[in-house]
């Protein structure tokens, strides 16, 4: 990509860890979790993904190996040799496909409910891309009850439904061209082509993976973390019981705890089981 104007936190010293936020979220994603992982010895970058939040819709090419190559040119930006990916949702399979695509760039990934856990995208997924249909919902895309819905629903327990979240997300689809911007962007990750998919591609990841997961996750059903511990070879898998489609939010102590101790087992200091 060209030059871009990136909204980011970065916080903290020692072996990079940069989060990613799943599709149509934002930095705050990781709210609950930026803190006990710089806490833990680490520098923490947390972007608003390009297309998304903050950072605009900036020139370039919205999917997944355009993520990964916008991950590595952030990397070389703020001068990072190496990093530890985790990404959630989206987010998720952006980290898995910088680890293809950019080997000697990722340390670790921590993939937390990612997408694209099967070898064909789903039917009903497709339909987000068909012309006809996005004719029909473009209307109704970007109102804030469907906005609040959409969040609630990511949810197992309502009590960490989180009205500052939906601000957040609401405020970038005021933007001109956003809805536009993300009907096009459906139809790249959901009529992917072959290259795009991570199915094939996943065992030949290299790096410690570790899997996390909500038992409850309405969005991406727990069998895909089977496939996704399956598939990729040495991962480690973590499930999360009464906990939806955002672990490290709904979950945020037992899962900071897991990540800072996955960390340390890469970086090579407690050995596992410590």
């Amino acid at each position: 990509m060209g030059a871009a104007r990136i909204f980011l936190y970065d916080t903290g010293e020692g072996s990079a860890v940069l989060m990613l936020h799943g599709f149509n979220h934002h930095a705050e994603a990781w709210a609950r979790n930026i803190a006990d992982v710089a806490a833990a010895g680490h520098r923490v970058v947390v972007p608003d993904l390009p297309g998304f939040g903050r950072s605009g819709v900036p020139p370039m090419r919205y999917s997944l190996r355009g993520y990964a190559d916008f991950v590595a040119d952030l990397a070389g930006v703020l001068d990072l040799a190496s990093v530890h990916l985790v990404g959630n949702s989206m987010g998720g399979a952006i980290a898995l496909r910088t680890a293809i695509d950019h080997p000697g760039l990722v340390r670790s990934v921590t993939a937390v409910d990612p997408a694209g856990m099967f070898s064909v995208v789903p039917f009903g997924w497709t339909l987000a891309a068909n012309r006809l249909v996005q004719r029909v919902i473009r209307p109704f895309m970007g109102r804030r009850r469907m906005i609040e819905e959409g969040h609630r629903r990511a949810y197992h327990d309502p009590a960490h439904f989180d009205m500052r979240q939906v601000d957040l997300i609401a405020e970038a689809w005021t933007q001109p061209g956003y809805a536009e911007h993300i009907l096009r962007m459906a139809e790249t990750m959901l009529l992917a082509p072959a290259d795009e998919l991570l199915w094939e591609k996943l065992p030949g990841i290299r790096v410690p993976v570790l899997v996390a997961w909500g038992r409850e996750d309405r969005t991406l059903p727990l069998r895909h973390a089977y496939h996704a511990a399956q598939r990729i070879p040495g991962a480690e898998l973590r499930v999360y019981d009464r906990c939806g489609h955002l672990p490290m939010y709904e979950k945020a102590t037992e899962f900071n705890r897991d990540v800072v101790a996955f960390l340390s087992r890469v970086d090579g200091g407690a050995k596992p089981g410590n």
